[in-house]
């Protein structure tokens, strides 16, 4: 029997979010994805996106909450990307 997948809804802030992924977009990955699972399917995606993860400092959000690249994500889980020092 095959692992299991979840949904995982992604918002790419600032300059991530001028990427041809756009600024919002829901992904399915497989269950026993962590934050860096997801950045790399994203890297994958658009390579613009990829060289801006690897030349820019960025935060990630996951569910309201400073996200580390081991933390786990689960089904219906929100992550943010955005530039570090962005904010009002």
């Amino acid at each position: 029997m095959g692992e299991g997948r979840i949904r995982v809804h992604v918002t790419l802030l600032g300059v991530f979010g001028s990427t041809g992924l756009g600024r919002s977009l829901t992904l399915e990955l497989p269950s026993s994805s962590s934050v860096s699972t997801l950045l790399e399917r994203l890297k994958a995606l658009d390579e613009r996106l990829a060289q801006l993860l690897s030349d820019t400092e960025y935060l990630i959000v996951v569910d309201g909450r400073p996200g580390r690249p081991d933390a786990r994500l689960r089904d219906g889980s929100r992550v943010a990307i955005l530039p570090a020092g962005s904010g009002g």
